[in-house]
């Protein structure tokens, strides 16, 4: 979901909230 963000391991919550913001949560279960 996160990968090309290594941000992701710092702050999971704050990378995914951008993600979904920018894109829909297809990747996730």
């Amino acid at each position: 979901m996160t990968m090309n963000k290594p941000m992701t391991l710092l702050s999971p919550s704050r990378t995914v909230r951008k993600r979904d913001a920018m894109e829909p949560l297809t990747e996730l279960p």
